[in-house]
């Protein structure tokens, strides 16, 4: 299907012509506004990768339809971004070339997300902390993925800012814990120390935390004891109260279970200096539980206060790329332990969307299943990452180890 600019399938009173001159000014109008002084090289563009993705056999209204998405997304990246190549006006070819890639990046986003929520779902449904190696995989390949959209930076940068507050020009001197770290987003800070179950990046050690001693060493106050390793450079052990502070950065919603969520608190807080007493940080997306947004907030902060914390300072954070919205996609916490606080309950609970082994799970009906999961349950055998859980129909004797130092 050949197209361009102005140029439309005639029919019964040039509706359709009509429709897509109304579209191609409404496209032009949103360029101009983003900065863009070239619309007529966009449109171009614009054009040229929609009848690349529709292919010939698609009708006028297809087209048009795809037109308008494309054509959006473009204006969206110019209003946010201001992308030199749709600013400055460069050539048809380059201009198409530029929104092919950006395009692709946005679907590896979806499909970044997509596999993140499938695992999500598989452990929701084992109710146990293991994944098999090509989970683990999938995982470790879609976490940067997330890391790069803008209000994941945001969140980084929160936590940045706010230990900027505590120590003013000293953000060399912070001994930081980043738990389930993935790429190493705290890399900046010298002193930090990253793990994750599946690390992508060089700088994150291998390691599960929920399986890491922590523990009062016999060593000498200097820089480089805060852990210990095995005979085989697997990391092995925490220092207990060595750490100004803790990140649990999109951690807690990863367990598939409230218990598993508070040992994790436990053990965060366990790790903290106790005086100056250091700083729990944990970042969690603004979809919490069935409720309204401030009622799960306010849940969900009683339960982290439970864990033996108080709450120093709450923010929403970050937004979607593209979204015009005022809209926070993030809740951020900053804690610091109170014991006085410590209660047995509640537990750190999600809005839970499987109906897990023919119980009902927090918050949702037994058998109502609002997510497709598809592409969840065509990955579901495997290497357990945590052997010793219980009720695994896994050999633990045949289970790699997830403690070795990434290579």
């Amino acid at each position: 299907m050949a197209v361009h600019s102005g140029e439309a399938v005639t029919q019964a009173g040039g509706t359709q012509r009509d429709a897509r001159a109304t579209l191609l000014a409404f496209l032009q109008r949103r360029f101009r506004q983003g900065g863009a002084e070239h619309e007529t090289i966009l449109l171009q563009a614009v054009e040229e990768v929609c009848a690349e993705e529709t292919g010939q056999d698609v009708s006028e209204r297809q087209f048009c339809q795809q037109l308008r998405v494309v054509g959006v997304a473009l204006a969206e990246e110019i209003e946010k971004t201001k992308p030199s190549w749709a600013i400055e006006g460069q050539e048809v070819a380059v201009v198409a070339e530029e929104l092919r890639q950006m395009r692709r990046r946005r679907q590896l986003a979806k499909e970044a997300f997509a596999a993140q929520e499938a695992i999500h779902q598989l452990l929701r449904e084992r109710q146990q902390l293991w994944l098999s190696d090509e989970e683990l995989e999938i995982y470790r390949r879609s976490a940067p993925v997330v890391g790069s959209k803008s209000w994941s930076k945001a969140t980084v940068q929160w936590v940045l800012d706010e230990l900027e507050v505590l120590t003013p020009g000293a953000a060399g001197d912070i001994r930081l814990l980043d738990v389930g770290s993935s790429y190493g987003a705290w890399d900046s800070l010298p002193k930090s120390l990253a793990l994750d179950l599946a690390p992508a990046a060089p700088s994150v050690w291998r390691a599960d935390f929920l399986q890491l001693q922590i523990e009062e060493m016999e060593m000498e106050e200097k820089d480089g004891d805060v852990f210990e390793i095995n005979a085989h450079g697997e990391l092995q052990t925490l220092r207990a109260g060595a750490f100004d502070a803790v990140v649990l950065s999109l951690v807690l919603s990863f367990l598939p279970t409230p218990e598993l969520r508070r040992e994790m608190l436990d053990r965060a807080r366990r790790c903290l200096r106790l005086s100056p007493p250091g700083s729990l940080f944990v970042i969690e997306k603004t979809s919490l539980c069935r409720d309204t947004a401030q009622s799960a907030r306010e849940k969900f902060q009683k339960a982290l206060e439970a864990a033996g914390f108080q709450c120093q300072k709450y923010s929403a954070v970050g937004t979607l790329d593209g979204d015009s919205r005022p809209n926070r996609h993030a809740h951020a916490w900053h804690l610091r332990p109170n014991a006085e606080r410590f209660q047995p309950s509640p537990l750190p609970t999600f809005k839970e969307t499987r109906t897990v082994r023919g119980q009902e799970t927090a918050g949702v009906p037994k058998g109502e299943t609002p997510v497709d999961t598809k592409e969840a349950t065509a990955i579901s055998a495997g290497t357990p990452c945590r052997p010793q859980c219980k009720d695994s129909p896994h050999d633990p004797a045949s289970s790699v180890k997830w403690h070795c130092r990434p290579k």
